[in-house]
C-alpha cells in the first residue's frame, strides 16, 4: 500500500502522499488529475531529473532504488558478473543457484513490468519459465533474507534492493547480517544496455491539502 505521512501542523492529514515503488507511482499518476495539484517549485524542477517528474506536473520522484544481484564470488567469475542482465537468469547456466522474494512484492513486480515493457509480453512470459525453473528454493523472505540465503549457501545469487546490502553492512541490524552481507559480492545488471532497473519512490500534494506552500518546502 502507498505510504500516507503527516507534516506536523497541517490541517489536513493527507497534505502529502507518498508512494514507494514504480507500481504504485503509476497508480498515482492514473488518480493525480483528479486527487492531487500540480506542484510549483523552480528548484524542484531545476534540480529534479526531468525523468522524475510526472508529465502533468503533480507528483516527483523522491528517492531510487537500484533493484540489484548480490552473488556468492567463490561460485562466479567477477567478469562475468559485471557483464551479467536479467534476461540471463533464464539460462540454465543458473539451475538451482537463484532466490528471491515472493512475486507477491511490489519490487518484483515492478521489475516484470519493465521486462515487459522492453521486450515484450510473450519474451517476458518464456523468460519467466526459465527464471522460476533455476529457483534453489520457494520464495520466501524479505530482501535481506535472500542476502543471507546467498551467504549461507541456500542460493548462489539474489535479486534485492541496494539500500538493504547497505544497512547490513552499517551493522546497525546485528553482527550476523553484517557477516552475511560481507559475504556477497554486488552486480549491475544491463550495465552494456538499457541500465539496472531502478524503483522510485514518489510524493504528490492532495488537493484538500491546506498547507500548500509547507508541503512544497517539504518536497
Amino acid at each position: 500500500m502507498a505510504a500516507i505521512r503527516f507534516d506536523s501542523g497541517t490541517s489536513s492529514p493527507r497534505a502529502r502522499r507518498t508512494s514507494r515503488c514504480n507500481c504504485q507511482i503509476f497508480r498515482l499518476y492514473r488518480t493525480s488529475n483528479q486527487n492531487f495539484q500540480k506542484i510549483k517549485s523552480d528548484k524542484i524542477s531545476n534540480v529534479l531529473d526531468k525523468r522524475f517528474i510526472g508529465s502533468n506536473g503533480k507528483w516527483i520522484g523522491i528517492a531510487k532504488r537500484f533493484r540489484v544481484i548480490v552473488y556468492n564470488p567463490d561460485k562466479f567469475d567477477k567478469n562475468k558478473m559485471q557483464n551479467i542482465s536479467y534476461e540471463d537468469l533464464a539460462s540454465n547456466d543458473f539451475k538451482n543457484k537463484i532466490a528471491i522474494r515472493s512475486s507477491s512484492n511490489i519490487y518484483n513486480q515492478s521489475l516484470i513490468a519493465s521486462l515487459i515493457y522492453h521486450n515484450g509480453e510473450s519474451k517476458t512470459k518464456k523468460w519467466l519459465k526459465g527464471f522460476v525453473s533455476n529457483f534453489s528454493r520457494k520464495p520466501q523472505g524479505n530482501d535481506r533474507a535472500q542476502v543471507m540465503a546467498v551467504a549461507y549457501g541456500e542460493a548462489e545469487l539474489a535479486i534485492v534492493n541496494h539500500y538493504y546490502l547497505g544497512i547490513m553492512l552499517s551493522g546497525k541490524s546485528g553482527e550476523k547480517q553484517k557477516s552475511a552481507a560481507e559475504k556477497v559480492s554486488v552486480a549491475f545488471p544491463n550495465t552494456n544496455n538499457r541500465g539496472v532497473h531502478v524503483n522510485i519512490s514518489g510524493a504528490g500534494i492532495l488537493k484538500n491539502s491546506k498547507n500548500y506552500n509547507n508541503a512544497v518546502k517539504y518536497l
